[in-house]
């Protein structure tokens, strides 16, 4: 049963980004957009070995203490653009682990605890007295949506939490395995808009946008769109007549803590590489402490704790993003595409890249 849940990378009928594979379903009735394939960059170590022209548009880059040192841009991010270093992907699921980084600055402050149980924050959510914050992180808190919360029309963030908890369900035989559900990120939210009085964008901007000084970074809804990649879903010839990923503003406002943001792939190996080295959480410590494995997925704050690196994965309306980084942030792989391939082809490489890149 444990097995067959893990592998589950949706959260229950909702229409969340996810974490795990998920492919989404092309809607036939959407314009077809021709995405034109820019040459690939040459680069020390060659990407266009495992991200071959026609399966992949997007842009890759390797790491290595701390500096980009290889890059591969492929595609077109809209019909007027081409994908470059400063294109701005939808990172999707790879959210979480600044969501998580957000808890464990709170906690380093002093205004919660990850041993807090969730009934202290929302008592209404069934078996609250039983979960707490740190399991919400590892997604083994036995929690799940029943149906879906999103609504067409966004009011705040607010009643998206609100909305959420009254289509949460809690399994005790659960509690303490690894499931995947998204909505236990929603509820952190929750928890750190009471103990901050600020909206998670305001969160975000503070701690991260700001102070690491983050040109090329967004929210999802944000209507400024300049440099901002188009998702598209694999078409009938693949990348060259992809399908183009409509969303809303209220889907993506409701996708809270867990798929709002669009950045570039430097931005992104900024962040995690600050998460990672505790200079965002409050030292090394609290950074090996937040990222450790929690679950029998080996999930943790938002990652995979796997082997000699540190793994993330976001699919979702059209594009998909896969971070592999080294425990102390200073290597990394990262892969950002904006059309969305059957098969697992992008994840498949990602892997292969980092074992190649990230164990040697």
């Amino acid at each position: 049963m444990v097995a067959t849940l893990l592998m589950l990378g949706v959260v229950g009928t909702v229409g969340f980004a996810v974490g795990k594979r998920a492919q989404p379903q092309i809607r036939k009735s959407q314009p077809v957009t021709p995405l034109k394939l820019k040459p690939s960059t040459a680069v020390p170590m060659d990407l266009r070995q495992y991200l071959p022209k026609k399966q992949f548009s997007g842009v890759a880059a390797l790491y290595r203490n701390g500096k980009r040192v290889a890059t591969l841009a492929q595609g077109q991010a809209t019909t007027q653009a081409l994908n470059t270093p400063a294109t701005m992907f939808e990172i999707d699921s790879v959210q979480k682990s600044l969501t998580a980084g957000l808890v464990m600055h709170e906690a380093m402050q002093g205004k919660l605890h990850l041993h807090d149980k969730l009934h202290q924050y929302f008592p209404q959510i069934p078996g609250s007295e039983t979960i707490t914050i740190r399991q919400l992180l590892d997604m083994d808190s036995g929690l799940s949506v029943h149906g879906s919360f999103m609504n067409r029309e966004y009011v705040d963030d607010q009643t998206t939490v609100d909305r959420l908890i009254t289509k949460l369900r809690y399994s005790s035989a659960m509690n303490g395995q690894g499931y995947y559900q998204a909505a236990n990120y929603v509820v952190l939210v929750g928890i750190l808009m009471k103990v901050t009085g600020q909206s998670y964008q305001t969160l975000v901007e503070n701690q991260y946008i700001k102070p690491l000084h983050l040109a090329h970074t967004r929210f999802a809804y944000d209507r400024d769109v300049a440099g901002v990649a188009q998702g598209h879903y694999w078409g009938k010839h693949g990348v060259t007549d992809a399908t183009i990923a409509n969303t809303t503003h209220a889907q993506q406002h409701q996708e809270l803590g867990t798929g709002q943001l669009m950045m570039s792939i430097d931005d992104l190996y900024t962040v995690e590489s600050a998460l990672l080295s505790g200079r965002l959480v409050g030292g090394r410590n609290a950074s090996a402490l937040l990222f450790a494995p929690g679950s029998l997925s080996t999930y943790g704050g938002g990652m995979y704790q796997n082997g000699p690196y540190r793994s993330a994965n976001g699919f979702g309306y059209g594009f998909e993003c896969f971070l592999r980084i080294t425990q102390s942030g200073r290597d990394a792989v990262i892969v950002m595409s904006n059309c969305s391939v059957p098969k697992a082809v992008n994840e498949v490489a990602s892997d292969k890249i980092a074992q190649a890149w990230l164990t040697h």
